[in-house]
Formats: C-alpha cells, structure tokens, sequence
C-alpha cells in the first residue's frame, strides 16, 4: 500500500503491504493512515486481520494505535486481532500503546505474539496459506515474510529493510515474487553502511534466488528515479521487474 522509505513523500507513503489469500487478510508492517488504505485496497480492518510487523523501525509500525483505535470505536463485538513481530519489536509496540493509553483497553482482543528469529519459521497455516519468516541483515531484529499459497503453490517474500543476505536468497528461493528494500538506486557504500540494499543488490539478489517477478519498494530520497533503479537492477536480473507505486496491486504467479 505504501513503497517510500522513511521518509514519505507527495507521492510515496511509508512502506506497507496487504497481503490477501482467498479470505484471508494480512497486513504486514503499518505505517500511515492504515485504515483508509486498507479501504481503498479492497480491505476490510473490522474483519478478521493479522498484522506482521518485520522490525522495530517507526515507518514500519506508526500506524498501529490507529489502526486499533479506529478498531476500538467500531460498533458490535469485531474478531480478535493478533500482532506479530520480533521480541524487541514487541516491546516497542507495547511501549507505543502505553503513549496512547492503549494497551489494558485492548488487552482483551489484540495479541502480541513473538517472532522466533530462526530461518524458515513457520509462523501460520491455513488452510489457504503457509506464512514463514526468516531473519534478514538490517541492524535491528528484521524478518523477511514468505506468504505461500496452497492451492496454487504461488509463492510472495517481502525482504523487508535489508542489506543482501545469504539467507534471504535461499528463503526467496524459486519464489514467483520478490518484493525487495531498494532504498539506494545505486550507492552500495551507503546501502552497507545502512543495512539497506541498492537496485542492483536486489537484482542480484532475485538472480541468486531465481524468482519469477522483482518488484522494488522502500525507495529512498537517492532511489526516486524509478526507471533508472529498474535499469540498475535489470543489469543482473533478466526477468520481469517492477517498480511498484503506492497502492498498486499484483496478482501473484500472474504478472501485473
């Protein structure tokens, strides 16, 4: 729903993304207006909803006390609602909804729920989807997320903020997308330095992994010329590749 960095900008709100399998509903990470976003994706934030937040950065999970205020003033009784993120990020979440006077009024249906940080974790069956997460390099405790279908055995992995990893790029392994950090178009010293990634590192990445689809996100403010980010990544990665915009919606395994 969102692909700025940490910055937002007229144009690109921080990163978010609605995952939807069947009637299943994921939100992963929660930065700006989720609600109204989650609206205009064709979501529904009264419904059934997990939320997956990948690490403790503020872009990644400011918007999580409106998310459950709005959720709070809803009327009639509304499923419960599970949060799940690293350790650390748990106590940044709790701390955040202590500042809103937040946490015993939601005690009752919102779920805190740790992340183990071990490759290939299962984190949710279905009967639609497997949810796995796996940990990425960023500085903070940072998973990556794998949704995969069941009935098509479509796969999704969202890197999350990362610097390139071994280990993602055996957990994106034959994925058919591969939504990945592109904060930097092409300065590698400052991707390193950051534990973010440039265009080309996510096209290496996908070649490495041997997706289907890349579909860049998290730009920042040295990554807005899109086109040349494309170009940058098409120097490794000869498959299809996105820039993906705010809101856009892909099919996955189906192309755009």
């Amino acid at each position: 729903m969102g692909t700025a960095g940490a910055v937002a900008t007229s144009t690109r709100d921080n990163v978010s993304l609605l995952v939807r399998i069947e009637h299943e509903q994921y939100l992963v990470d929660c930065s700006g207006s989720p609600v109204q976003r989650l609206l205009r994706a064709g979501g529904d934030y009264r419904a059934s909803l997990a939320v997956i937040i990948t690490h403790r950065h503020p872009d990644h999970l400011y918007g999580l006390p409106a998310l459950l205020h709005s959720r709070m003033i809803c009327s009639g009784e509304l499923p419960p609602l599970n949060i799940y993120a690293p350790d650390e990020t748990i106590a940044v979440i709790s701390k955040l909804l202590n500042a809103f006077w937040q946490r015993e009024r939601v005690v009752d249906y919102v779920s805190l729920i740790p992340i183990r940080p071990v490759e290939n974790h299962l984190l949710l069956e279905t009967s639609d989807a497997q949810i796995l997460t796996n940990p990425v390099e960023h500085g903070p405790e940072t998973v990556a997320v794998k949704f995969v279908e069941r009935k098509t055995a479509n796969s999704l992995v969202y890197s999350s903020d990362t610097s390139p990893c071994d280990g993602l790029v055996s957990f994106a392994s034959g994925a058919s997308d591969l939504i990945h950090d592109c904060t930097f178009c092409d300065q590698e010293e400052a991707s390193r330095a950051t534990g973010h990634s440039t265009a080309k590192q996510a096209g290496f990445v996908a070649r490495r992994a041997d997706v289907e689809r890349l579909i860049l996100t998290h730009f920042g403010s040295k990554a807005e010329d899109t086109v040349q980010c494309v170009r940058e990544a098409a120097s490794f990665f000869d498959k299809e590749i996105v820039a993906a915009s705010d809101m856009q919606e892909f099919i996955c395994g189906a192309g755009l």
